[in-house]
């Protein structure tokens, strides 16, 4: 599990320090530097896990989950005056002797796929791989996810290894995925959707899926259809009589399709894994968002490092929720607000504290702000 980030002349960050909780929640306004956190971490994985003799010594700028070749220039911070031709990246790790330090220098011209710098360490390739990071227990599903489609694509490689996704992002097999493990309990019960009727859960992945699907849009249930590579997926809808009436991803709210992936992530995901979701939010009522953080809440709980990159307060105060109701451990919440200082423009990560009553205290400026702001409007007298 990360315990904490540092990141230092990477674009709008010029030292930033992050610690990561198990359930870590970056917010704030556009354009503040948090894909930024994510992106860092993207290279680091890709690059190291990539054919390149030279790993961890090249970082690679352009790979399957991001793009940024030919822009290096645009990488220096600003304000950086320390060391201002190196990008620096430094993770610490539950149960780590150390932290791993990563170096790279700019180069001058930017034309270049590679940041380079012989000073950094050579990590053994075992050694990195040992945590979720470099590891398959990594999930990562960007605001780009797929949503509806006629069909989805499967690829034996990333299905065998449970990758929901390798372009992007975009979760593009998470229905394959579905498909191949359907009738495979998921890894822990601690994820299995509530049952308050006192039976034994069915903890087939497609039967959890369905259940936590069911929270976004009710009564909802899956089939999918497989030929060859090709995924049909249907959303069964209980009708009179009991009959089904059967309805493809295209005739049907965008929100289910695109929180599916999501779904399938957080529970398949091993304990000792690590899940970034950018914007969950993303075309989901906010009843739906609340159901949603009840999920992820309940993966932390069970073992999984979740890392949130969010705009929604309903996110955010469905983790307080939750932490009030118990399922997710008062320890385990990291809230930090991305902002920029008035005066200098430089990058400020604040975190922001939550109290023993699992209330937010003395809550930094433009956090959460915007409901109380119109409701003065309105309220104006």
């Amino acid at each position: 599990m990360i315990t904490q980030i540092d990141i230092s002349n990477f674009k709008i960050h010029d030292d930033t320090r992050l610690r990561i909780a198990p359930l870590t929640i970056l917010t704030g306004v556009n354009g503040m530097g948090k894909s930024s956190v994510t992106q860092a971490l993207l290279m680091l994985r890709e690059s190291i896990a990539s054919d390149s003799p030279s790993y961890p010594r090249a970082l690679r700028l352009k790979g399957n989950a991001f793009d940024i070749e030919d822009q290096s220039g645009a990488l220096v911070n600003w304000y950086h005056d320390k060391e201002a031709d190196r990008l620096k990246i430094n993770l610490e790790f539950t149960g780590a002797e150390a932290p791993l330090v990563f170096q790279y220098i700019y180069p001058k011209s930017n034309e270049t796929e590679l940041l380079r710098d012989p000073a950094t360490e050579e990590y053994s390739l075992r050694r990195l791989q040992q945590e979720s990071l470099f590891s398959d227990s990594f999930q990562y599903l960007s605001a780009w996810r797929y949503g509806p489609e006629h069909s989805y694509s499967g690829d034996t490689n990333c299905v065998e290894r449970k990758q929901v996704s390798r372009v992007r992002g975009r979760g593009e097999y998470a229905v394959a995925i579905l498909d191949r493990y359907a009738n495979v309990d998921i890894p822990s019960e601690a994820r299995a959707f509530p049952d308050f009727t006192g039976a034994q859960p069915d903890l087939s992945l497609k039967t959890q899926v369905s259940l936590w699907l069911g929270r976004i849009s009710p009564r909802v249930r899956l089939s999918i259809n497989s030929d060859g590579n090709d995924f049909l997926l249907r959303y069964n809808y209980p009708g009179p009589n009991g009959r089904l009436r059967s309805v493809a991803p295209l005739n049907t709210g965008f929100g289910i399709s695109y929180v599916l992936s999501a779904i399938v992530a957080l529970l398949i995901t091993p304990a000792d894994g690590i899940v970034i979701l950018e914007n969950p939010e993303a075309h989901l009522h906010p009843a739906a968002q609340s159901a949603f953080m009840d999920l992820v809440s309940r993966a932390v709980a069970s073992g999984v490092q979740v890392v949130i990159e969010t705009h929604s307060d309903h996110i955010v105060f469905g983790a307080l929720v939750n932490m009030k109701r118990k399922i997710l451990g008062k320890d385990c919440l990291g809230i930090y607000l991305f902002d920029t200082d008035d005066n200098t423009g430089r990058l400020a990560a604040t975190p922001v504290t939550v109290g023993p009553d699992c209330r937010i205290k003395n809550p930094p400026r433009h956090f959460i702000e915007q409901m109380n702001l119109d409701l003065d409007i309105l309220f104006d007298e």
